[in-house]
């Protein structure tokens, strides 16, 4: 085979490539439209309107039918005039309308608890940190403390009191009874037994 030849020859070869990309988003757009002609006739109230239905959707099913006979005789020559260049053939993974809308609805209900995950992580880093207050004058911790210190001080004032006292006693103490003359005792009449003295 000449360079000619194998030049017009990947020409044809990318003109039906072309082509069978054209017919493959064609039968998508046509899988698309009957789908919706379908929905739309499944919601009509009347028999009448769901009968109006009938042609358009037949035409875009026989639509869809020739586009796809079309796709494979493209296909069919595709691969024949491949063989002829001694090209292997490209095994090209075809995702049609459907399987496409398919995985995009995996990749989104998957993606949905990542971005909420990452969404409440920058949240809680983005937000300030509150501090919770706390009212010192109701606290009842504090109330009871406040009690106890004034327990506490009332009783050293009472200790200071009696500490103040002792010490007034002993500076006015007495001389000590030996030093002076012991006053003649005074004689207590004994009481008679059976009566009761108050307290």
């Amino acid at each position: 085979m000449n360079a000619f030849e194998q030049g017009g020859n990947s020409g044809e070869i990318n003109a039906l490539q072309q082509h069978l990309m054209e017919a493959q988003i064609r039968v998508g757009d046509i899988g698309v439209r009957i789908g919706q002609l379908r929905d739309q006739q499944a919601q009509a109230a009347t028999r009448e309107e769901r009968l109006r239905f009938d042609k358009p959707l037949a035409d875009a099913q026989h639509e869809n039918i020739v586009t796809i006979a079309d796709m494979q005789m493209t296909e069919q020559r595709l691969a024949a005039l491949q063989r002829s260049m001694s090209m292997p053939p490209r095994n090209d993974v075809r995702f049609d309308q459907p399987m496409m809308e398919k995985v995009g609805t995996g990749l989104f209900l998957l993606m949905i608890p990542l971005v909420v995950a990452l969404a409440r992580r920058i949240w809680v880093r983005g937000s300030p940190r509150v501090q919770p207050v706390v009212d010192l004058e109701s606290s009842p911790r504090l109330q009871r403390l406040e009690e106890a210190i004034e327990s506490i001080a009332i009783e050293v004032e009472r200790i200071g009191e009696a500490q103040r006292f002792a010490t007034k006693l002993l500076t006015e103490r007495p001389e000590p009874v030996a030093n002076r003359a012991s006053p003649a005792p005074v004689p207590v009449a004994r009481k008679a037994p059976g009566t009761i003295t108050p307290h």
